[in-house]
């Protein structure tokens, strides 16, 4: 069961705010220090939040249609996983990798993303999906796809759209088509 609160983070010394279950957050900003033990849940998808928080989220982000932007980098602690659609809009951050992250349904890129794999892996199934919009670039580092849906896990949106590979592996499967954008290989 999810608990909706308004989080408004005070000045904590340093010591997180702990919070047990997952938590429903309406549009909004956090920031500073914060234990989401059971993951984060947008309120709905008109829910804007700005994460800028210094710690690692757990278990859960989802984005129920709405749209998340990162004002720092994101750690991922252990396991994680995004079950609903949404947008990121990165804003040139990264989301950090402490463990294996699920993506269940397509995730929307607005912004610069990078995705530092640390060498675990983003497991994409049901109808997991990282779309990449028009004039945005991916940057995939030290990352490894586990692909177990049947369409293409990555999607460039326009002949702008990149997707930079960087110590990762790919396993896309056998129907991958970049159809537009362009993938840069770097080693």
């Amino acid at each position: 069961e999810s608990t909706k609160v308004t989080v408004e983070m005070p000045e904590t010394m340093g010591v997180p705010i702990h919070f047990n279950g997952p938590v429903t957050i309406p549009t909004g900003t956090l920031s500073g220090m914060a234990l989401f033990k059971d993951g984060i849940i947008l309120e709905n998808s008109q829910t804007v939040l700005t994460l800028d928080f210094l710690s690692p989220l757990y278990t859960l982000l989802d984005l129920n249609g709405g749209t998340i932007i990162l004002g720092s980098d994101l750690c991922f602690s252990n396991f994680c996983k995004l079950p609903s659609k949404g947008t990121i809009e990165g804003n040139g951050k990264s989301f950090l990798l402490r463990g294996d992250l699920v993506v269940e349904e397509e995730i929307l890129l607005k912004s610069d993303l990078t995705i530092d794999g640390s060498l675990h892996k983003i497991k994409f199934i049901k109808n997991g999906r990282l779309t990449i919009e028009d004039g945005v670039t991916m940057t995939l580092k030290n990352v490894t796809f586990d692909n177990k849906v049947s369409q293409t896990p990555l999607l460039c949106n326009g002949p702008n759209s990149r997707i930079i590979v960087n110590g990762a592996t790919l396993n896309l499967g056998n129907n991958f088509e970049l159809g537009q954008g362009y993938m840069l290989i770097e080693s």
